[in-house]
């Protein structure tokens, strides 16, 4: 679903991104994106920066990494947002139109929005969370969020997030990620759907699968060439069935 064009005048030819994987591999993560030639690459502690790449570009990284975790397209620049007025007026000046899907009642789309805030004036994630919220249902772009219990209501309303949106949502096809450092917001849009290391073939697991993207990694760490490979710690099939993908 990357990017879902609506009618409007701005329309990026390139686009700004950060693709992010599990903790410890970003260096796998580093050195696989150059091997798809992107040259604008900076590795950081969670994943890896790209800057100005292509439409084919980004769907080639959310249909061809073994490693990433997920894929997340910036909107606009970093923005000094110090006030709620100023913050507000940030997000209005986003082009959400090219990227969020036309919003019909009938449709049950599930958006998550979250943010997270350090060392800033801004610090109520649940608040900065609940503006991006407010103003894309007023502008009718996404659905209203459902009644939530009384119980949830109270907590939300004090800052403190019930339980794990991703616990409660495995799969969410919509997904909006706010980052507030030193006073510098940058908004996000996760265009890869549902994590991209769920390649959907482990349909039969057993107790505490290896993520498929880890498995990925580890061929990456012993330089695996297409030789004869045996895993005596089998399991879910996770570390042979990537193997076997490679060659595919």
């Amino acid at each position: 679903r990357i990017p879902l064009r609506a009618s409007v005048a701005y329309v990026p030819k390139t686009y700004r991104c950060f693709v992010y994987t599990a903790p410890g591999l970003e260096k796998y993560l580093a050195a696989e994106l150059s091997r798809f030639c992107f040259r604008a690459l900076t590795a950081t502690k969670e994943g890896c920066e790209l800057g100005n790449i292509s439409e084919h570009d980004l769907w080639k990284v959310c249909s061809s990494s073994r490693l990433a975790s997920g894929v997340r397209v910036r909107l606009g620049a970093p923005k000094e947002t110090s006030k709620f007025n100023v913050f507000d007026r940030h997000i209005r000046t986003l082009p959400w139109e090219y990227f969020l899907p036309l919003y019909a009642p009938d449709r049950k789309i599930k958006v998550r929005v979250e943010a997270t805030c350090h060392n800033s004036k801004l610090f109520h994630s649940t608040a900065v969370s609940d503006r991006i919220r407010g103003f894309l249902e007023k502008k009718k772009m996404i659905p209203p969020l459902e009644t939530m219990p009384k119980e949830e209501q109270i907590l939300r309303e004090v800052g403190i997030r019930p339980q794990s949106q991703k616990d409660k949502e495995p799969s969410v096809p919509l997904s909006i990620h706010a980052r507030i450092v030193d006073n510098i917001s940058q908004i996000s849009i996760d265009v890869g759907g549902d994590l991209l290391s769920r390649r959907g073939y482990r349909t039969h697991v057993t107790e505490a699968p290896i993520r498929e993207n880890i498995a990925a990694a580890c061929l990456d760490a012993i330089e695996y060439s297409g030789q004869p490979l045996w895993d005596p710690f089998c399991g879910s099939g996770t570390l042979v069935c990537e193997a076997l993908l490679r060659y595919l």
